[in-house]
């Protein structure tokens, strides 16, 4: 009897281990949480994609900021939306839940409108880049010695010739290319195809839809020899950088958010950096 006592004793002593040592796992898994992987949603101006980079088989491509950033942060994922910076705004405003994390800019008014309505937090806001308007045609095109100045006589000379820019309304290029032209505007317009994006205005040139076009000048250096920058204008380009509310009242999405923008902070400094190499300059 004695015996048979023991051994249930034994028995039901081993079961409450086993019970024990079963309950205590999920608080281990609790505890291994910390590896999980936490992802940032990024709202970039257009005309930043080939610094930043795009993923090409689900990795972004080697030499690319955003590359860097998720090698040296194997638990952190970059999701980047490029578009004009009016466009990103509007989609930040009509975003119920806030996902947006990081807000950079090609211009200040965007960034300011994005302050003002409560989508980024002030204290965040960095001036990051600076770049320049530049006039382009097709390498081939046989279109030389033209300047911002006198583009209107160019295109009135001929029915078939046109500009593509960008729509003032979203695109920061657009506007910039507004303020160029000034008082000769409307007359432009005439002989304009407007985009959506400055990447869409350098697309179109390439593609021969539009003889000329105005875009930024780190989006004419990524084509080479394919395209003539006609003329140059320095209108004080200024590209800010801005973490969401959103992300700075998360505790585990404000120091991913903080370390991407510390690590691009770290790069326009850097005279051989992605960004000057790309034809950025340290905002002045």
């Amino acid at each position: 009897m004695k015996s048979n006592k023991l051994l249930k004793f034994i028995s039901s002593f081993a079961l409450s281990i086993v019970l024990m040592l079963g309950l205590a796992t999920p608080s281990f898994a609790a505890s291994t949480g910390t590896n999980s992987t936490t992802t940032l949603n990024l709202m970039a101006a257009a005309s930043t994609r080939y610094t930043l980079g795009e993923r090409q088989n689900g990795v972004y491509p080697s030499g690319t900021l955003l590359r860097t950033f998720e090698d040296q942060n194997p638990n952190t994922k970059v999701n980047v939306t490029y578009d004009s910076s009016g466009n990103l705004l509007n989609q930040m405003e009509a975003d119920p839940n806030h996902t947006a994390d990081i807000f950079i800019s090609a211009d200040l008014a965007r960034m300011n409108s994005a302050v003002t309505a409560n989508i980024i937090q002030s204290s965040t806001v960095y001036n990051l880049l600076n770049n320049q308007l530049v006039l382009i045609a097709k390498s081939n095109s046989g279109i030389t010695n033209l300047q911002y100045s006198g583009v209107l006589n160019w295109l009135n000379g001929d029915a078939n010739r046109t500009i593509a820019v960008g729509d003032p309304a979203v695109v920061p290029a657009g506007t910039y290319t507004q303020q160029v032209f000034g008082t000769q505007w409307n007359d432009i317009l005439t002989h304009a195809t407007e985009y959506s994006n400055v990447t869409a205005v350098l697309t179109a040139v390439v593609n021969g839809v539009n003889q000329l076009g105005s875009v930024y000048a780190t989006d004419a250096k990524t084509q080479g020899s394919n395209l003539t920058v006609l003329d140059s204008q320095d209108v004080n380009i200024i590209y800010p950088i801005g973490i969401t509310n959103a992300a700075m009242n998360d505790t585990v999405r404000k120091p991913a958010a903080q370390a991407l923008v510390d690590l691009l902070k770290a790069d326009i400094v850097n005279p051989d950096g992605v960004f000057q190499t790309a034809g950025f300059s340290p905002a002045q």
